[in-house]
């Protein structure tokens, strides 16, 4: 299903995964080695602009160019790092 509510719209690399019958969690979980799997999820739904690791390790994994894989809108994009996650006092 394509949301409405993306910054940067709906990714092609969407229909390339769930076409080969996984789930974006499952694709993510399964074939990348990304430290951060909530981002790489973030990016698929283009909710945030791909990391560089992110847009190094796709392509290698896919067999397709990142041009295929993002919109311009989001490649065109800087990442922005916020650093390591807060975490909350118990």
């Amino acid at each position: 299903m394509r949301s409405k509510h993306c910054k940067y719209g709906y990714q092609p690399i969407q229909d390339i995964i769930l076409n080969d019958g996984r789930t974006l969690r499952g694709f993510v979980r399964s074939r990348l080695t990304t430290s951060n799997q909530s981002h790489a999820l973030l990016a698929i739904a283009g909710r945030v602009a791909p990391s560089p690791e992110l847009r190094a390790e796709l392509p290698a994994v896919l067999g397709l160019p990142l041009e295929v894989l993002f919109t311009k809108a989001a490649l065109d994009a800087e990442y922005a790092f916020r650093g390591e996650r807060r975490k909350m006092p118990i």
